[in-house]
């Protein structure tokens, strides 16, 4: 998808979905500190944490396009 902030610019944005069974290992050089969160305990963290306005976005085209249960 474009992302598009306005006056700060516009990108190209894609998202994927991988399932691994491995361990994963951020570069701690890179990445601070990582988890993967459950959908509910992610909903609860998202007006509290600061995020990348292109991810915000793409979460939230992603929360959109999710069939409702």
């Amino acid at each position: 998808f474009l992302y598009d902030n306005g006056p700060g610019g516009s990108w190209w944005s894609a998202v994927y979905e991988v399932r691994c069974e491995l361990p994963v290992r951020p570069q701690v050089e890179e990445v601070a500190w990582h988890a993967f969160l459950p959908e509910a305990e992610l909903a609860r963290r998202l007006p509290e944490w600061e995020w990348v306005p292109d991810g915000l976005a793409a979460y939230e085209r992603l929360r959109e396009r999710r069939p409702t249960v």
